[in-house]
């Protein structure tokens, strides 16, 4: 998986002897299989949330060397434990910022990747598109959303905008790309209603970035700014 010369980051969570990736509330391994964790460390990487049930999943990817993909969602304390846990073990790191004021989005950004060493953190923010940093917040990309057809719910846009980046960065895409797929991908989900319609394939994600046209993202917070095209 290749990231323009940047390979994910494996890092380790502060682990239990109970198998748990630190905090309290935490499960245990015996929450799940013991076969399903053993695949873990042979994964490309692991995608949790900051539910309790995935501390196990967390774990174990560490153990492994596996890198961990964790989604915050509307999470705004980045001070508290859980978010400390989780995201000081995130190589690619997911947040919306639906619930703040559009002058505050690239700021959290910025702080929550500067103060854990993120090597990547991508924002959902609606209809103002997402934003990424992919140098722990030194600079911040952003691309406007973009929906091929009409809005009819937004369930599920943000596991949308995740799924279409994952699945582009383990192509070996540049994250600047990944984040432009994965708007796409997130445009057309909401075109649909319910949480597991309106999903499309790898072919289908391609054409409509085709039809789309690949416009370059826009850096902003580096010293000189300009657009930053996505590499072949």
């Amino acid at each position: 998986m290749s990231q323009d010369g940047r390979a994910l980051r494996r890092r380790r969570a502060a682990a239990h002897p109970d198998g748990s990736a630190g905090g309290s509330g935490a499960a245990t391994s015996t929450d799940f299989p013991a076969a399903a964790l053993d695949t873990i460390g042979r994964s490309q990487l692991a995608h949790v949330t900051l539910a309790d049930i995935g501390r196990p999943v967390l774990h174990a990817a560490s153990a492994a060397g596996v890198p961990v993909a964790v989604d915050l969602q509307a999470v705004t304390d980045i001070d508290s434990a859980r978010v400390r846990t989780f995201a000081g073990a995130a190589s690619v790191l997911f947040l919306s910022g639906a619930g703040l004021a559009s002058g505050q989005r690239l700021d959290t950004l910025r702080a929550i990747a500067g103060r854990f060493d993120i090597p990547i953190a991508v924002m959902g923010m609606g209809s103002a598109g997402a934003a990424m940093t992919a140098d722990a917040g030194e600079s911040v990309i952003t691309t406007p959303a973009h929906s091929p057809r009409p809005v009819r719910s937004t369930l599920g846009a943000g596991d949308a905008l995740a799924a279409g980046f994952l699945a582009s960065l383990a192509q070996g895409m540049d994250p600047s790309r990944c984040l432009r797929r994965a708007v796409l991908f997130a445009g057309h989900k909401v075109g649909s209603v319910g949480g597991t319609r309106g999903f499309l394939d790898a072919a289908e994600l391609s054409r409509l970035e085709a039809d789309a046209g690949r416009q370059p993202a826009m850096r902003q917070g580096s010293a000189q700014p300009g657009p930053v095209r996505p590499t072949e």
